[in-house]
């Protein structure tokens, strides 16, 4: 929904991320008016068996650990000192 050069901007998650979130609720709230089957992750996470939860959040957790330190920082909107202070190094 949003894309942009986030090359140098240490907000561009920060900022961006509730904009594509709002779009998308509202988008879904239309797809609802609609009729048509939309649901929020959080009633599809409702809806799942422990295990199923379960393992989606070991795949999250994962996914963050491979992730490059810099992702991170940036999907997390933390400074370069938070980060440090957080992985305690």
């Amino acid at each position: 929904m949003i894309g942009g050069d986030k090359t140098g901007d240490d907000r561009w998650y920060g900022v961006n991320v509730p904009i594509a979130d709002r779009l998308y609720d509202q988008r879904l709230e239309q797809l609802r008016r609609e009729g048509v089957m939309a649901k929020k992750l959080t009633e599809l996470r409702a809806g799942m068996s422990q295990a199923a939860r379960e393992q989606a959040h070991g795949m999250a957790r994962q996914m963050l650990a491979e992730m490059p330190l810099n992702e991170l920082r940036q999907a997390r909107g933390l400074s370069q000192k938070m980060l440090a202070e957080v992985r305690h190094v």
